[in-house]
């Protein structure tokens, strides 16, 4: 464990340096920041929804990753201690839209109505073309 920590590390220390050199007059590499974990995890739980599909495409949806996506979000939301207003209302935001766009993907489009040369859709209640779930 010691020696993976080390060789972590050391490599951390590589790229660290690697920025520096890449970018003159910076002296260390900006510090991580929980925010940029939940905007990451936002990106990512958008791309497993089919957000980055290609108009044209079938979207490749990976419901049980984008489930997890929006859990992790939610545990970072209740365990924030104390944000600044604006801080929680783009979280919130945030949380709201992927869980529209997993309702979005996940429940029944409303079939149109039948018409005389058409029935209705053979089985209510079931997505006419169900995601492709990604795993």
């Amino acid at each position: 464990m010691e020696q993976a920590n080390a060789a972590y590390q050391q490599t951390a220390d590589h790229l660290d340096t690697a920025v520096r050199a890449a970018n003159p007059g910076m002296e260390h590499p900006a510090c991580h920041e929980l925010r940029a974990d939940r905007h990451s995890i936002y990106m990512t739980a958008i791309l497993q929804l089919g957000g980055a599909t290609k108009p044209g495409e079938q979207p490749k949806i990976d419901l049980m990753g984008a489930r997890q996506s929006i859990d992790m979000l939610s545990i970072l939301a209740k365990n924030q201690g104390k944000p600044h207003a604006r801080e929680s209302q783009l979280l919130n935001n945030a949380l709201f839209e992927i869980r529209m766009g997993f309702l979005e993907v996940t429940r029944p489009s409303p079939a149109p109505p039948p018409t005389a040369n058409r029935p209705a859709h053979p089985h209510p209640g079931v997505p006419a073309r169900p995601p492709t779930i990604v795993r």
